[in-house]
């Protein structure tokens, strides 16, 4: 399994401006709630961007891929080696919640798959990769049940997946914890994925496995737990102020989310090399998630 990514303290500094640019476009308006001027501005900018990073479109010629009524995911591809191994997909959701800026929820989720895609471009994967900037996370009740993930793994991809990287409500500190906390769901999903977080855990911050049904079914993730896809997500701590108007720029921890985007891209290159042979769900993460949060802990007791 290939060595953690580390990035030296130049490229940090860089990636933490390039962070709180996209952050900063993402959060302008007062919210990003699905048929908002935000939210219409949000996919534009992200449009631009992924143009401005050269990527190729998924679905269809340009970025903007529609579904139901109004939907819109935004779409791109990065392109492996050899075009007939199963793409890894990277998602989060754009949109947001009424009266929030939702820098945490999910601006930053999106500004790190951003930064993180020149990364893997220029790694030349064997597999490619599917960056799913995914709209409407939790419809409404009057709405049809179809979110953008749903819609992606249903109607919109164009080959099986390997497996998915999932990001949510990063970026904050939670409230119960001094040290960073970033708990990550999806490892029973294949006997492999504990071997893809090993090692993995930064310095800096607390990496807490857990089974999913510790924490429900996330809105992001439900979806490739329905697909039978092997997924890992990485998701914030409690933090109180998901949801409202507190949830800015300035509340979030740049320098956790630089962590973030090393993070990501050493998941996305194990997950291009490791076989995962299934059965899907079939393997007691126990164990692994029993021996990592001791780990963790005892991190946490070294810190500063």
């Amino acid at each position: 399994m290939g060595s953690p990514v580390r990035s030296d303290a130049r490229t940090r500094e860089a990636v933490a401006r390039l962070l709180r640019r996209d952050i900063e476009a993402l959060t302008r308006r007062e919210d990003r709630r699905p048929g908002g001027v935000g939210h219409a501005e949000a996919r534009s900018y992200l449009a631009r961007r992924l143009a401005e990073l050269a990527l190729p479109s998924y679905a269809g010629e340009g970025y903007l891929a529609p579904y139901g009524a109004d939907g819109l995911n935004v779409l791109a591809a990065i392109h492996g080696s050899d075009r007939h191994r199963r793409p890894v997909v990277l998602a989060t959701n754009y949109d947001g919640a009424r009266g929030s800026p939702g820098a945490g929820a999910n601006a930053a989720s999106v500004a790190i798959i951003l930064a993180v895609a020149p990364r893997l471009q220029a790694a030349t994967l064997d597999r490619g990769v599917v960056l799913a900037l995914l709209d409407d996370v939790a419809p409404p009740r009057h709405r049809d049940g179809a979110t953008g993930a749903t819609v992606l793994l249903t109607d919109q991809r164009r080959h099986d997946v390997k497996a998915a990287v999932v990001l949510d409500r990063l970026g904050h500190r939670s409230d119960e914890a001094a040290a960073p906390t970033v708990f990550v769901t999806g490892a029973e999903t294949d006997a492999r994925l504990p071997s893809v977080l090993t090692g993995v855990t930064n310095d800096c911050f607390r990496l807490v496995p857990v089974h999913r049904r510790r924490r429900k079914d996330v809105a992001v993730s439900a979806p490739f737990v329905a697909a039978g896809v092997p997924y890992l997500e990485l998701c914030g701590g409690h933090w109180s102020g998901h949801g409202s108007k507190d949830d800015t720029l300035e509340r979030l921890d740049v320098s956790l989310l630089v962590d973030l985007v090393d993070t990501v891209e050493t998941l996305v290159r194990r997950l291009d090399q490791v076989r995962l042979p299934g059965p899907y769900e079939g393997y007691d993460s126990s164990a692994f998630e029993g021996e990592a949060v001791a780990d963790a802990r005892r991190r946490a007791s070294l810190m500063p």
